[in-house]
């Protein structure tokens, strides 16, 4: 396991998943994703599973969901997205960004990261990663 720091967020890096806590109040934007691509790009050579523990409050732009390079980025990737959601507030903020997600990638949320880890760790199996 590694760690990496950007500016908004911290990322425990495993083998073949990330565990993403962004910080608190921070505003995940265009810029931002090009930062956090770039640590998991120089971290991974092929694809990985995403789990963000949201232990803080966060927002992402809604409109981040909607370009183009982000969508490629989870098609060519993402193997599948966890949320681990502390309060119900933040389960029915993660049950509508569902909507914008692409198709191609699994999505589940979650109140406990064991939960997530067991999760992502079937999908990886299910590939044969």
């Amino acid at each position: 396991m590694k760690w990496a720091r950007i500016t908004k967020a911290e990322f425990e890096i495993h083998e073949n998943f990330v565990i993403v806590r962004f910080d608190e109040g921070s505003n995940v934007t265009m810029e931002d994703w090009k930062e956090i691509m770039k640590v998991l790009l120089d971290n991974f050579s092929g694809k990985f599973a995403w789990i963000s523990d949201r232990i803080n409050s966060y927002s992402i732009d809604p409109t981040l969901l909607l370009e183009t390079e982000v969508i490629e980025d989870m098609n060519n990737f993402i193997i599948c997205l966890a949320q681990v959601n502390y309060e119900k507030k933040l389960k029915d903020s993660t049950d509508l960004a569902k909507d914008f997600l692409s198709a191609n990638v699994p999505f589940r949320s979650f109140t406990k990261l064991d939960d997530a880890l067991n999760w992502v760790k079937e999908k990886l199996r299910d590939i044969g990663t």
